[in-house]
């Protein structure tokens, strides 16, 4: 179809914005259908954390280890902190 036409003849092709899209989307919901991914993301809630956040024993003794001998690599410092680690 567009063989036979010279390229600067394209027809355009028209953008459709993100809200335009959107509207199309949720139209779904309107015929019975199930909803689309843009509208159960904006349902979903992020959920608040119920307990404290508490660091990982391991880790917190690996980066006092790390933070007294700066010039180890994390590797080095696992192995000086597996030496003195009590759990």
């Amino acid at each position: 179809m567009y063989m036979s036409m010279p390229p600067t003849e394209l027809p355009p092709v028209k953008e459709e914005t993100k809200s335009e899209k959107k509207e199309e989307k949720c139209e779904t919901k309107q015929e019975g259908k199930s909803e689309c991914v843009e509208c159960k993301k904006a349902k979903k809630k992020k959920r608040k954390r119920t307990t404290p956040y508490v660091p990982n024993k391991w880790n917190v003794h690996v980066s006092s280890v790390r933070k007294a001998n700066p010039s180890l690599s994390l590797k080095e410092a696992m192995i000086a902190a597996k030496a003195t680690y009590v759990k």
